[in-house]
């Protein structure tokens, strides 16, 4: 389980204008912890807790496409997870 909160550092630049970087609120962009990850042998990635910024909301974007090739997932409501 990864924290989703942000696919960019500066999204809230790019979508709202706001001045502050993901890193700057305690959040690893998601483009960054998926390049970091990609090729690893680190089993199930799943991200949770996104932003209603995030381009993954969305599954028709390629920020989504890259995540899937990756082998990676985004949680969704109601999902179950066993451990």
């Amino acid at each position: 389980m990864l924290d989703g909160t942000f696919w960019w550092d500066d999204e809230l630049a790019r979508i709202s204008g706001l001045r502050r970087t993901s890193y700057e609120l305690g959040h690893v962009p998601v483009e960054e912890s998926l390049e970091a990850l990609r090729g690893l042998d680190v089993g199930r990635v799943v991200y949770t807790h996104l932003n209603h910024t995030n381009p993954l909301l969305d599954p028709a974007q390629p920020m989504a496409a890259l995540l899937r090739e990756a082998g990676f997932e985004v949680a969704r409501d109601g999902m179950v997870i066993e451990l």
